[in-house]
């Protein structure tokens, strides 16, 4: 075996008696057993990169989608799991090998979740659910969107709220287009 790997003993003895019933020598078995661990190293590996390619590609994913908001959303997120789930819930692994916390759809859900209670219950009913105040990129263009209503003060130059509204709209629209 090599260094650092456990035998199973089971595969082993059913190796074995393979390669006597093929007629395999000592040396030909040993380097049929050898292929066959490099082989299999050489897939873990494989399927290791691959599930942290999906991890990385997710949390990706979520930071495009949270926006500067995105570490709000976690932190919301680990609470609501932290309150409710439990212990391993995470860390189940799915058929792609990621960990179920590590799945885009699920991170969404609970953030979701979280958006649900904060905004039914408030802001401060779950222990570790503080948040900057940043948003969304959706939020933000749904604010931006209330900002530059028509008739509003934003289009109206005389208006004593005109120069605060366009702050906010540029404000808004670096959250939603960050540079």
């Amino acid at each position: 075996m090599p260094e650092g790997q456990q035998p199973n003993n089971d595969l082993i003895g059913w190796f074995k008696g393979a390669a006597h019933k093929a007629g395999l020598n000592p040396t030909q078995g040993q380097q049929l057993l050898d292929g066959y661990l490099q082989l299999s190293n050489e897939s873990g590996q494989q399927a290791t990169g691959n599930i942290e390619t999906l991890a990385r590609e997710g949390q990706e994913t979520l930071q495009r989608e949270y926006g500067n908001a995105y570490s709000d959303k976690v932190e919301a997120g680990n609470a609501v799991l932290s309150e409710f789930g439990t212990e391993n819930l995470a860390t189940i692994q799915l058929a792609d090998g990621r960990n179920l916390g590590d799945h885009p759809d699920f991170v969404k859900t609970i953030v979701n979740v979280s958006d649900f209670i904060r905004g039914k219950i408030g802001e401060d009913t779950i222990e570790g659910i503080k948040s900057s105040g940043a948003m969304t990129p959706n939020e933000a263009q749904e604010k931006l969107n209330q900002v530059k209503r028509i008739n509003g003060p934003f289009w109206n130059k005389s208006d004593p709220e005109h120069n605060w509204a366009v702050q906010e709209a540029l404000r808004l629209q670096h959250m939603i287009t960050p540079s």
